[in-house]
């Protein structure tokens, strides 16, 4: 999580314009913004550095009179990360590390946590911006859909419609008492214990809520009416998710902007 540091100006709730030197030193600073500057100034060649190398060297390079945030180191790393092997599409422990980091949430290696859904969304974002389209490992893709289904989300929108199939649940009704269980692995209903041959299988539900964020998907989320059901919920939780990417990334231009680029 961010937190407002020494140049925070709280009277306007907003930082300073970015400046090369900050955006080392700032914990906000996206990190796609500050690989744009590193592969600005040395090229490919910061990939192959030594972590300590790295920071010595982009201290004095741009002079810098605080030392490099942890954000912005864990944000590099997973930069550099993505850049160099297939390691964040192909092993979960490293897309956990490298998804909290891109969020600008430096990551604890020694605990594995649930990530939200947004963090998720943002990192497949940022590593399409940096790589281009590269296919994710069937483990990560469940790994991934453990997250999403831990809270409570069911339906995957672009750009991680590939893990759908990983958290699409089915819905069992028992015929008997009119029970409803999520149909995984059920050979009787809970309720009232009668055998599976009564239990009827619904259609998929994720299905009825793309329909629904096919329309609401371009609105302003302030300008979007939810049903008070379970697909209303499904779309404002698919809404914060998006939310938080897009937030993420128009953070990131704005920083470019700052620092006169004229785009991602």
């Amino acid at each position: 999580m961010v937190i407002a540091g020494a140049d925070f100006d709280k009277e306007s709730g907003s930082r300073p314009r970015l400046s090369i030197p900050l955006a080392f030193t700032r914990p906000d600073t996206h990190p796609l913004v500050l690989d744009r500057l590193l592969s600005d100034q040395y090229g490919v060649t910061w990939m192959t550095w030594e972590p300590e190398t790295l920071w010595a060297t982009i201290t004095k390079t741009f002079c810098l009179k605080t030392e490099i945030s942890k954000h912005a180191r864990s944000g590099i790393q997973a930069v550099k990360t993505v850049h160099a092997n297939d390691q964040f599409y192909q092993s979960y422990q490293t897309t956990y590390v490298c998804t909290q980091a891109l969020a600008g949430d430096p990551p604890d290696f020694e605990v594995l946590r649930p990530i939200p859904p947004g963090y998720i969304i943002h990192a497949v974002e940022c590593a399409e911006l940096l790589r281009g389209s590269v296919p994710y490992d069937s483990e990560v893709q469940r790994w991934m859909a453990s997250c999403f289904l831990y809270f409570g989300l069911l339906f995957a929108p672009e750009p991680v419609e590939f893990i759908q199939d990983n958290i699409a649940q089915q819905e069992a009704v028992c015929g008997h008492c009119g029970n409803v269980e999520w149909a995984d692995g059920l050979t009787e209903c809970p309720s009232c214990g009668k055998e599976d041959k009564l239990l009827r299988r619904a259609k998929l539900y994720w299905q009825d809520v793309r329909t629904r964020w096919q329309i609401v998907r371009n609105m302003e989320p302030s300008q979007v009416t939810l049903r008070e059901d379970r697909i209303g919920v499904q779309l404002a939780r698919t809404l914060v998710a998006k939310q938080f990417a897009r937030d993420r990334l128009e953070e990131m231009e704005q920083q470019l902007r700052d620092l006169g680029y004229d785009s991602r």
